[in-house]
């Protein structure tokens, strides 16, 4: 995602989901409708305050999914006309809604397999 204030600097999300076919040798994704961070205790400052405002100036973007990766937590940043609105999602029997790709997973499904500290707790 090219940054707007330095055309020769971009962000490189975790994942990043768009419509577009991809081509060979291109770096840079076009037109993502769907940014996704896994925060980290090194990569939540930056991703939160450094990478976010830029997600949210591309166009293109409908939602930006911060997943916690210590706990089965979750933001979820919707793009609702000129606003973003977020939905909090918070534990294994939660349901995540991406509308963006039509996608409803748990979130226990979503962390299958990933070990959970049971003391991590969110206020």
């Amino acid at each position: 995602m090219v940054r707007p204030d330095q055309a020769d600097s971009y962000y490189v999300p975790d994942i990043a989901v768009t419509c577009e076919p991809n081509e060979p040798g291109r770096q840079a994704m076009l037109d993502p409708i769907l940014i996704v961070e896994i925060l980290s205790p090194s990569t939540e400052r930056s991703d939160r305050r450094l990478k976010m405002p830029v997600y949210q100036t591309i166009e293109s973007v409908r939602e930006i999914l911060l997943i916690d990766a210590d706990s089965h937590h979750a933001e979820v940043y919707r793009r609702e006309n000129n606003h973003w609105g977020i939905e909090l999602v918070r534990g294994a029997e939660a349901t995540l809604l991406l509308a963006s790709i039509e996608l409803r997973i748990s979130m226990s499904e979503l962390y299958e397999g990933i070990a959970i500290p049971d003391s991590v707790v969110h206020p």
